[in-house]
């Protein structure tokens, strides 16, 4: 939400129109019923919160052709979902193991059709931008875009308190 509320801050200081569609469960349904209520062709882009919804962008250019699409890549997911695996594997159950490899094939597929069908895919480190995202779209597609902390979640440093020995655990 932090980086959803940096986007929105942009675009308020910048005299951009926008509309959101709030998701209660990230799942393509909820997203497609979402779009299906709003007149796409009031807007020049539609920007989404993750690689999760391949079949939301093909609605999106069925709908208005001329929208450009730009979605959020959260993580590289294929890496993501294999080195939990490689982890599960090491310190975990088989069940957890089979969990990750299902996430691998589950978010990496998404990932791949999500980055040959959008405009954009906005990248949150370069890392990413370098070595994951030109593997599945072309390099000039891919864009860099950092995490950025909206002045919502700004607070001031509290005065200096007496630390006291805690452990968590």
């Amino acid at each position: 939400t932090k980086d959803i509320r940096g986007r929105t801050q942009y675009f308020e200081a910048r005299g951009i129109e926008y509309q959101e569609l709030i998701l209660k469960v990230r799942e393509e349904k909820y997203f497609l019923d979402g779009l299906k209520q709003i007149d796409l062709g009031a807007f020049d882009a539609v920007l989404t919160e993750g690689t999760y919804f391949p079949r939301s962008v093909d609605f999106i250019k069925a709908a208005n052709p001329r929208l450009q699409v730009l979605m959020r890549g959260i993580n590289a997911e294929i890496y993501h979902w294999l080195h939990s695996a490689e982890a599960a594997l090491r310190f975990d159950t088989w069940k957890r193991v089979l969990f990750d490899l299902k996430g691998t094939l589950d978010f990496g597929s998404k990932d791949i059709l999500c980055a040959r069908k959008a405009d954009y895919i906005l990248a949150i480190a370069d890392w990413e931008t370098r070595n994951y995202w030109p593997t599945l779209a072309p390099r000039a597609r891919v864009v860099t875009l950092p995490y950025f902390l909206p002045d919502s979640y700004l607070s001031d440093i509290p005065a200096k308190r007496q630390k006291t020995d805690r452990c968590v655990c």
